[in-house]
């Protein structure tokens, strides 16, 4: 299928790898709202294909994502009815977010450059962050006299702490990559030729186990940060009991006990 603003292709078995294209003409890709649920829409064909369980998101030449598009910010501003445009505006950008955090698929978002905005936003909804030495983060809107409004404020502050979180958004300051990764916003830093490489290898080792456990295990780890202890736990619970419904489970158990290495279906 050809999208119009994002190049999807699939680099090895089981992996997609979508890339965020900018307009013809633009140097940047910024993320409109048009943009916003066509993307959701890619993650719509991906996980309809049940042979895929992992997806790599990267951008083209020296920025991974600018943000939220201005130009359609400033119509909104212009316009009569500034709150609820500016709301709806942020429910989109939520809306792709959380769609993101909760695929069953495992995302990996490879920073080929700077990520501000919308564009760190949604490095955050990611399961995995690998970025190049040169590659910059930061949550500017305040600069602009916004705040983030897809998700970075909770994000942010869940991965490297609240203090660090109001540092970037207070201040629109940007953070250079060894600085994200001994926050924990990045967990793998890549050689300059290695990017998608170190993306792809992440990928490779989800890639071999079962997709519908996998969700699972998504599942409850995400319980574990929205829900109270109870709720979690209950989450937890019913994922291990659904486990012992999948051939996949017995195909795991099998395989370790028979020493040879598992062969998942799903």
């Amino acid at each position: 299928m050809t999208w119009e603003h994002f190049t999807v292709s699939n680099p090895e078995p089981g992996i997609a790898l979508v890339v965020l294209t900018p307009a013809a003409g633009a140097k940047v890709f910024q993320f409109s709202s048009a943009k916003l649920v066509e993307l959701g829409k890619v993650f719509d064909s991906l996980e309809a294909d049940s042979s895929l369980k992992a997806v790599v998101l990267t951008g083209t030449g020296k920025v991974f994502a600018a943000g939220a598009d201005i130009t359609e910010m400033k119509t909104i501003i212009e316009g009569t009815d500034q709150v609820p445009q500016g709301a709806a505006f942020a429910a989109t950008g939520e809306t792709l977010m959380d769609r993101i955090e909760n695929s069953r698929l495992f995302t990996v978002a490879a920073f080929n450059g700077a990520a501000v905005g919308g564009g760190c936003e949604l490095g955050l909804a990611c399961d995995w962050r690998v970025a190049l030495g040169s590659a910059r983060f930061g949550q500017p809107e305040i600069n602009l006299g916004l705040i983030p409004g897809w998700g970075g404020n909770r994000r942010l502050a869940r991965f490297i702490g609240p203090a660090r979180a109001k540092w970037m958004i207070f201040t629109g300051e940007l953070v250079d990559a060894a600085s994200a990764h001994s926050w924990g916003l990045v967990q793998e830093i890549a050689a300059d030729d290695a990017l998608l490489e170190t993306a792809l290898a992440t990928a490779r080792k989800v890639v071999s186990k079962s997709g519908v456990v996998l969700a699972w295990c998504k599942e409850a780890v995400h319980a574990g940060q929205w829900l109270d202890e109870k709720g979690a736990q209950e989450v937890e619970r019913a994922r291990f009991g659904d486990c012992f419904g999948t051939p996949d489970t017995r195909e795991g158990l099998d395989a370790f006990l028979s020493k040879r290495p598992a062969v998942f279906r799903n």
